[in-house]
């Protein structure tokens, strides 16, 4: 696989079934982060706060929980290395699989994968308490961070996108872009940043101040998510008509 230059000279890997749109206008670029980032956001704050009781889509900590509780408690450091395991092969699924379908399909995954875990919830396979005390935490720790790992790598992938789930490395390049006066660069990557806290927030509001129940929230998240798919490639075909032919739903 190849790569091109991003935005400010920075290696990206290149990916010949990216939507043609992204080459038309950076607020586009940011638009499509700023969503993939917020319903990401959405996702970990419901297994944070039900579900898994972990993240899956920021996973800063996962290793040296690992690590820590490899002695201690090693059932604790086995779920800590299910959630990063699912999250790598989910990042090499999307690999083997972006230069095939297209990027709408590969996204419409990441969506089905979520819809998949809210079936289990429903069933009643999640944790009901911050302890690995059944299947279904782990479960759910499996399907969750794979779509994570999936779709971060997808976006990861694309030259003008980049990371959409895990923040250490755009924070990261935020601050190298802030220091190299590259603020357009800056600007996106806050952008995603923003987008993944708001939706955050917004979970957290659901599920904290009005009490909604896990498997609507991680049902409201797959519903989310395809919908912002499927807006999204719609945009795509009205920008882009004539560059579409490479795209396939």
């Amino acid at each position: 696989m190849s790569s091109e230059q991003g935005w400010h000279g920075e290696r990206r890997w290149d990916c010949p079934k990216g939507w043609a749109m992204f080459s038309h206008r950076r607020d586009i670029c940011a638009l499509v982060g700023w969503l993939l980032a917020f319903w990401a956001g959405a996702l970990n704050t419901v297994t944070t706060l039900t579900i898994i009781m972990e993240r899956v889509a920021h996973l800063s900590g996962r290793l040296n929980d690992i690590g820590m509780n490899a002695l201690l408690n090693p059932a604790d450091a086995l779920l800590a290395f299910v959630i990063w395991f699912s999250f790598v092969f989910g990042s090499f699924l999307a690999g083997k699989t972006l230069g095939r379908i297209g990027l709408t399909s590969s996204l419409l995954l990441v969506a089905g994968g979520i819809g998949l875990g809210a079936l289990f919830v429903w069933g009643g396979f999640y944790a009901q308490t911050g302890q690995l005390s059944g299947a279904g935490r782990i479960i759910m720790a499996v399907i969750l961070p794979l779509a994570m790992g999936f779709q971060n790598a997808l976006t990861s992938l694309l030259p003008r996108i980049g990371r959409t789930t895990h923040w250490t490395g755009d924070s990261t390049d935020l601050g190298l872009a802030l220091a190299k006066r590259h603020y357009s660069l800056a600007a996106h990557n806050a952008v995603k940043i923003f987008g993944f806290v708001c939706g955050a927030a917004a979970m957290g509001y659901l599920i904290g101040v009005r009490n909604l129940a896990p498997q609507y929230g991680l049902s409201l998240v797959a519903a989310g998510l395809f919908l912002t798919i499927m807006f999204l490639h719609m945009l795509n075909q009205a920008l882009s008509p004539k560059l579409l032919t490479t795209e396939r739903l």
